[in-house]
């Protein structure tokens, strides 16, 4: 007989996904999926403990009273993976350039082609805020120029400014698998002049540079306006900024302003916003 999977779907925002996902660590959990509001938690029926899955979610409403428990599936076992890959589209930033990954890079004609393996939610193009950021830096880098990208993920960023010309990009995140993930994705678009480093943005120091992508959560941002400036400064650099919900757009151009960045330009993809700031 096949295992059978229990799927319990939450609706509640976005910004507190990571608070249900460190409440959850000590669950036997198969997987999680994050589509806007919506959280999925994938179990094996027979280790679904229905009690303490009822505790987590009345921690959750004490957080969010309107936190809502949409449903529970039982689904049986198939091909997972085979159904993921058919199910991951190519990404069209322009009509000139495409995100996709590797099994379907054959697939798609472009003059510019980014190859990113979904092993993580951000970072592949999918998400509104690596999109529009995608978008960003196709109209500001230029060749030649020096790039950072900060909490980098996938990679994709830096890849994007290697091939838009870019002479040197620096990437690091926080996370050892995140940088592990930045090499290979490096590795199959055939770039070579990105340094990559495990390192937290409280922590690492940026060198001056012409250009910074910046999709981090809020508090990060904010934190790391008056580093980053000092990093742009002497340039007169861009710094292109997302993760960030609209909700929040007044609080960051504020902290942004007050840190001597201008804001330049705004861009809106469902909930998110993404920025370019200029130094005064």
């Amino acid at each position: 007989m096949n295992n059978t999977y229990k799927i319990v779907v939450f609706e509640f925002p976005e910004e507190l996904h990571d608070l249900a996902l460190g409440l959850i660590c000590d669950m036997d959990f198969v997987g999680v999926e994050q589509v806007h509001d919506v959280y999925k938690i994938t179990f094996h029926s027979h280790k679904f403990d229905e009690e303490v899955f009822n505790s987590l979610f009345e921690i959750i409403k004490g957080v969010y009273p309107k936190a809502k428990l949409v449903e529970t599936i039982e689904i049986e076992e198939k091909n997972w993976n085979e159904d993921w890959e058919n199910s991951i589209e190519p990404v069209w930033i322009d009509e000139n350039c495409v995100i996709t990954p590797e099994w379907k890079a054959n697939e798609v004609a472009a003059d510019m082609k980014i190859i990113i393996n979904p092993q993580m939610s951000f970072g592949t193009g999918h998400h509104s805020t690596t999109k529009m950021m995608s978008q960003l830096a196709l109209k500001y880098v230029k060749a030649d120029s020096f790039w950072i990208d900060a909490g980098s993920g996938t990679g994709l960023l830096a890849i994007l400014a290697s091939k838009l010309g870019a002479k040197e990009v620096f990437a690091f995140d926080n996370d050892e698998w995140s940088t592990l993930n930045i090499n290979e994705n490096i590795a199959l678009n055939g770039v070579s002049n990105i340094k990559v480093e495990n390192a937290d943005i409280y922590k690492v120091e940026l060198p001056e540079s012409d250009g910074i992508f910046a999709n981090l959560f809020l508090h990060l941002v904010i934190d790391s306006f008056s580093k980053m400036y000092d990093s742009l400064k002497a340039r007169k650099g861009i710094l292109l900024v997302s993760g960030i919900l609209k909700y929040d757009e007044e609080t960051v151009v504020k902290s942004a302003t007050k840190a001597g960045f201008k804001l330049n330009e705004t861009m809106y993809d469902d909930e998110w916003v993404a920025f370019q700031f200029i130094v005064e």
